[in-house]
C-alpha cells in the first residue's frame, strides 16, 4: 500500500513538473501566438464595452475592444521610405502609423500626441489579420492623415476623431512595382463585417471620399463631415470623368446578407454627387437592407444629390437638403427606395422650401427638380433603431456646430461657412487652389483659432 502511494506521488510530481514547463512556455510564446493564431472574438469578449455616444445599427461594433486585442502606440508622425522587401516582411519603422496598421493582430491604435501624418505612399491592407478587429485613434486625439488608407480585407473596424485629407495627393503612383496603391478614396474598406465611423472628416478624394465595398454587416456613420473632393485638373490630378469624380460616399453591400446602416448627424458639402449613394450589388428578395438617414445636412451638389437602391427599406427623419450655386435645376433631385418612411425632411430651393408633405411619390420625371421618393410612402417606419433625433431645424445648427473633429481646421471651417453664407464651389477651394498642393495642404490642415 505504501509502495503504491509513493508511486502515485511520484507520478503526480512528474505531471506537475511538465504542466509547469508547458505553462511557462506559453508565457514565452504567447505574443507570437497571438499574432499567428488568434481565436475569433465575440461581443461577449468586450474588454471595455461599446463606444460611448455610438447610436444606430452600428452602435455595438467593437473594433479593437476585444480581449484578444493589443494597444499599439504611434509615437512617430513621419512615414519613412520602405522597400518591397520591407513590405513583404512587415519591416516598417516601429512607432509609425504604417508599422501599427500592418501588425497582424487585433488592435487599438493610439496616437501619443495630436498632429498630422503625411503618408509617403498609400497604406494598403491585403491581409485580413491586420484589420480583423481594429480601432483607429482609440483615445480620440485630433489627428489628420494626408494620404489614402485602403483596406482590401477587413472585419470589425472603428474610426474615431480623424481628418482624412487629400487621398490622391501623390496622383496614385506606387512607390515601387507591386507596392501599395490608392483607389482615389480617402478611406476605402473592402468586405468589412461591421463599421463605426464617429466624428471623422473626409476631403480631397478624387473618386469618393469614403467607400465601403461589398459590406456584410452593420454600419453607423455619425457626426462626420464629407466636403471638398478634388476634381480633374486640381493640382494636376487626372482622375475620373465628368469633370473629375469629386464624389461623397459610396456604400455597396452584398445580398443576401442582412445589412443595417445608420447615417446620422453628418454634413455633406460642396461635392458633385453620391451624398450618399447606397447600392446593393446583388438584389435581395425580399429586401434585406435597412437604411436610416437621420438629421443629416446636404448642401451644394453638382450632378445629383444621392440615391438609395430600391431593394432597401429606408427611414428618413429630420434631414435637410439645400441647393447651392453649383446645382442646376435638372440636377436637383434625390432618389430613394421604393419603401421609404419620410418625416420632417425636405429640400430648400431658391423658390422656397419643399417639405415632406410636398414630396411626390410618382415616377414623373418633372419631380426630379425636387426631393423624390419612388413608390408608396408607408405611414410608419418599417424599422427603427435608437438614435437621438432633433427636428430638422435643430439638426442644422447642431451638425454645423458639433460634427467632425475639433478644433476645426481651415478647410472644415471654410466649408461650414459656405453653407451659412450660401456660397460654394466644386473641387479644391478656389481661394487656395492656385498655388501648389503643398500650399493648399498647409492652409487646409491648419487648425483655426
Amino acid at each position: 500500500m505504501g509502495h503504491n502511494m509513493l508511486q502515485t506521488m511520484m507520478m503526480l510530481r512528474t505531471m506537475m513538473h511538465w504542466q509547469l514547463k508547458i505553462a511557462l512556455s506559453y508565457l514565452v510564446i504567447m505574443p507570437l501566438g497571438s499574432v499567428l493564431a488568434q481565436k475569433p472574438a465575440t461581443h461577449t469578449e468586450a474588454a471595455n464595452g461599446f463606444y460611448e455616444g455610438a447610436e444606430g445599427f452600428g452602435a455595438k461594433v467593437l473594433g479593437g475592444r476585444v480581449k484578444s486585442a493589443v494597444e499599439l502606440v504611434v509615437t512617430r508622425m513621419d512615414d519613412p521610405p520602405f522597400t518591397r522587401k520591407d513590405m513583404l516582411s512587415r519591416n516598417y519603422h516601429k512607432g509609425t502609423l504604417r508599422w501599427a496598421m500592418h501588425q497582424p493582430v487585433h488592435k487599438r491604435i493610439v496616437f501619443a500626441q495630436p498632429g498630422t501624418v503625411r503618408l509617403e505612399a498609400p497604406i494598403q491592407i491585403l491581409d485580413k489579420r491586420e484589420a480583423e478587429y481594429l480601432t483607429f485613434n482609440e483615445t480620440r486625439q485630433p489627428i489628420t492623415i494626408i494620404g489614402p488608407i485602403r483596406l482590401d480585407a477587413s472585419g470589425d473596424t472603428v474610426w474615431l476623431n480623424t481628418r482624412f485629407r487629400a487621398a490622391l495627393w501623390n496622383n496614385g503612383h506606387r512607390p515601387f512595382k507591386g507596392g501599395p496603391q490608392s483607389t482615389g478614396d480617402c478611406l476605402h474598406l473592402s468586405s468589412p463585417t461591421n463599421v463605426l465611423v464617429d466624428h471623422c472628416e473626409f476631403s480631397g478624394g478624387a473618386d469618393e471620399l469614403f467607400n465601403i465595398k461589398n459590406g456584410l454587416g452593420d454600419v453607423t456613420i455619425q457626426w462626420s463631415v464629407f466636403c471638398e473632393a478634388f476634381k480633374a485638373g486640381d493640382f494636376g490630378m487626372s482622375w475620373g470623368d465628368d469633370g473629375g469624380h469629386n464624389y461623397g460616399s459610396l456604400l455597396t453591400f452584398d445580398a443576401p446578407n442582412k445589412r443595417s446602416i445608420t447615417m446620422h448627424h453628418n454634413l455633406y458639402c460642396n461635392l458633385a454627387k453620391r451624398l450618399p449613394n447606397e447600392v446593393c450589388s446583388l438584389p435581395a428578395n425580399p429586401p434585406s437592407k435597412h437604411f436610416e438617414w437621420v438629421n443629416n445636412v446636404v448642401y451644394n451638389w453638382r450632378v445629383f444629390a444621392g440615391s438609395i437602391e430600391a431593394d432597401t427599406y429606408t427611414v428618413i427623419k429630420g434631414s435637410h437638403w439645400e441647393m447651392g450655386p453649383s446645382v442646376a435645376k435638372q440636377n436637383s433631385g434625390l432618389g430613394f427606395a421604393k419603401k421609404a418612411y419620410v418625416s420632417d425632411s425636405g429640400l430648400q430651393r431658391s423658390t422656397g422650401f419643399w417639405p415632406t408633405e410636398n414630396l411626390d411619390t410618382a415616377r414623373n420625371p418633372t419631380v426630379l427638380r425636387g426631393l423624390i421618393v419612388l413608390g408608396t410612402v408607408p405611414p410608419e417606419p418599417l424599422h427603427d433603431s435608437p438614435v437621438t433625433t432633433q427636428t430638422r431645424k435643430e439638426a442644422i445648427a447642431l451638425v454645423l456646430e458639433k460634427a467632425g473633429v475639433m478644433p476645426l481646421d481651415n478647410l472644415s471651417k471654410a466649408n461650414r461657412q459656405s453653407f451659412r453664407e450660401k456660397t460654394g464651389w466644386q473641387g479644391a477651394n478656389p481661394d487656395h487652389a492656385t498655388g501648389t498642393l503643398d500650399d493648399y495642404l498647409e492652409w487646409a490642415t491648419t487648425t483655426a483659432d
